[in-house]
């Protein structure tokens, strides 16, 4: 049981009677570094801590959760260039697992403050904005370290509901679950069938030794490591690519390499073993 951000250790609530009752037994456990938990109908109305807890008293908080946000959305920002989005990382899902039974509006206002930083590190990396849904699914994964299942979809009904009311890069299509409305500019969809996503960023800004999806796709994103192609060769119209059987094709880069692309930097998992049977 939870109380705003406090786990409630049953054993050590007592009602108004008792605490007044017992309150030099309560004054001198909180000494001993016990805290005693006082309900009042039915709910805790209050907690009575040892002397040296860590109670935040000022901006302390905002301060260590802005330098955790920024931490985190650095970590799945390079996390997620290497190899796509996977999961956001145990830490934050940590934090916002605790925010959440803390206080849910108070999740929402930090998440809002994450998506942001995450929003503008990626334009500062000249990358496309995040989708909502591989962020989620990261996320999602990520909240597992802290919520359990039941507590993960209480926390996607109520964020997609209220997310709407934060300032956010998310249109409505995507709080609700549908795809991110994309331009002629952006031909590859942000997610494949299995959920997972890939940063983009334009062909202009891909580098030699990249991996893209293969141009043979169609413009359909897969999962599969045999389904990406290691950049060759780039110039300002077109781009020499390496399928994982050791063939080649080119790509013509239209309008100067304004399009988006989906992109890793590290080679997938099992492409070079792919590659050697072939």
């Amino acid at each position: 049981m939870y109380s705003r951000v406090m786990l409630i250790n049953q054993h050590r609530v007592r009602n108004v009677s008792d605490t007044r009752a017992q309150l030099s037994a309560i004054l001198d456990t909180a000494q001993q570094g016990y805290t005693t938990h006082i309900s009042r109908d039915g709910q805790i109305a209050a907690h009575v801590v040892p002397p040296n807890a860590l109670v935040h008293r000022g901006n302390e908080f905002a301060i260590m959760m802005s330098a955790t946000i920024d931490s985190c959305a650095h970590w799945i920002t390079n996390d997620a260039t290497a190899t796509g989005f996977h999961q956001a990382g145990d830490p934050i899902g940590i934090v916002f697992g605790w925010l959440w039974r803390a206080d849910r509006h108070k999740a929402m206002d930090w998440l809002a403050v994450y998506t942001d930083t995450l929003t503008g590190i990626f334009e500062g990396r000249g990358y496309a904005r995040p989708a909502f849904a591989p962020l989620w699914r990261a996320l999602r994964i990520a909240l597992g370290a802290s919520l359990d299942g039941e507590e993960i979809l209480e926390f996607e009904a109520f964020m997609r509901e209220h997310l709407q009311d934060q300032i956010t890069p998310f249109t409505l299509d995507e709080l609700a679950g549908r795809e991110r409305p994309r331009g002629d500019n952006d031909p590859w969809p942000d997610t494949a069938p299995t959920g997972k996503g890939w940063i983009k960023k334009r062909w202009r800004d891909v580098v030699v030794g990249d991996f893209v999806p293969n141009p043979d796709n169609a413009y359909q994103l897969n999962v599969g490591d045999e389904n990406w192609c290691r950049v060759i060769t780039l110039t300002e119209s077109e781009a020499n690519v390496q399928r994982v059987d050791g063939t080649h094709t080119t790509v013509a880069l239209a309008d100067a390499g304004s399009h988006w692309v989906p992109f890793q930097s590290d080679t997938p998992y099992r492409w070079d073993s792919f590659a050697r049977h072939n």
